[in-house]
């Protein structure tokens, strides 16, 4: 007989990185939903990923870029230099 699937799930989901929403990255920060797309046209945030027609990001993306105390992606730093 197969596992039920919450157990599949709850076991699979230490492979699987989480993936946040922006309702979700605007709660941890503390701030509005626009505000968390303007930072990411700004730059400030980490990439996100392409889900279907969503953006999402990883979880350990963002909690690392927290640590690191938020800085400026690279990729828009070099763009704005040019």
């Amino acid at each position: 007989m197969s596992e039920p699937i919450e157990e599949t799930l709850t076991s699979s989901s230490s492979h699987c990185p989480q993936l946040l929403t922006v309702d979700e990255i605007g709660a941890l920060l503390k701030v509005s939903n626009r505000t968390i797309w303007r930072m990411r046209s700004s730059g400030q945030l980490p990439e996100p990923v392409r889900v279907g027609g969503g953006v999402r990001w990883r979880e350990s993306d963002i909690e690392n870029w927290i640590q690191a105390g938020c800085p400026i992606q690279k990729n828009v730093q070099n763009k704005n230099k040019g």
